[in-house]
């Protein structure tokens, strides 16, 4: 069996304000390369969980295994630096920030990580160059390169928050509901983009949403539910 990138056992969270937990995990793993779609309903702790493999938050029990590395045991600035270094995130809400230019927020990443910046000059490019196969690849041309974000559409903002999670060639990308503002033409675009630049950097996608549809171009496809022992009676987020 491979080596697993992402391995989950016995794992365990409860919110600090509640009496159960939200989450209730006995296993779970993914390997490289591998495109998983995870699938449930709002409340089902779907944005927990990639919270955990974010290192964001940190369970009270079990083992967060990532790239070979326990999550639990690092403290919380060494989970900041591994996330940094290894994980791309691309978030619903797309978090980019509306002060800088399309170029500036696809670049962020390598301002806080050193080996996010070293992958992207791999080859002898230089970031900006990097920056730009990105968001030509993600169909976005030179003339919005050195916009505001805030001057874009929802759907260019979308692939300038992909561009950003890819650049640096993270092993890990964790998208959590990123087409949830799209109509369906663009949601399916959107998502052929994304899988091609998972499979050239050989990334492993971690896809999750309530929308079934979109699963049909991934190799796996999991019910939370069925990984997760928790009541869905149970609130969780």
């Amino acid at each position: 069996m491979a080596n697993a990138i992402i391995e989950l056992k016995d794992l365990v969270f409860r919110y600090a304000s509640a009496t159960e937990p939200c989450l209730d995990i006995a296993s779970f793993r993914a390997e490289a390369g591998d495109r998983v779609f995870l699938y449930g309903p709002s409340g089902s702790g779907k944005s927990t969980l990639l919270g955990i493999l974010g290192g964001v938050l940190a369970p009270q029990q079990g083992e967060v295994t990532i790239l070979g590395q326990n999550l639990v045991t690092m403290t919380s600035a060494a989970r900041d630096r591994f996330r940094a270094d290894h994980i791309g995130f691309l978030f619903q809400q797309f978090n980019l920030i509306p002060y800088l230019s399309v170029f500036d927020n696809v670049l962020l990443p390598c301002r806080f990580s050193k080996r996010r910046m070293q992958q992207a000059l791999a080859g002898g490019a230089t970031l900006h160059a990097e920056a730009e196969r990105l968001l030509s690849h993600l169909d976005l041309g030179p003339a919005l390169w050195d916009r505001p974000v805030t001057q874009l559409s929802v759907g260019q903002q979308q692939r300038v928050a992909a561009a950003r999670a890819l650049i640096g060639r993270p092993e890990i990308v964790i998208a959590d509901e990123p087409t949830s503002a799209l109509d369906a033409d663009r949601q399916a675009a959107f998502l052929q983009l994304l899988l091609r630049e998972c499979d050239e950097a050989n990334a492993t996608l971690l896809f999750v949403s309530h929308d079934r549809r979109l699963a049909t171009d991934f190799k796996r496809e999991i019910n939370l539910s069925t990984i997760n022992s928790v009541s869905h009676e149970q609130e969780a987020v």
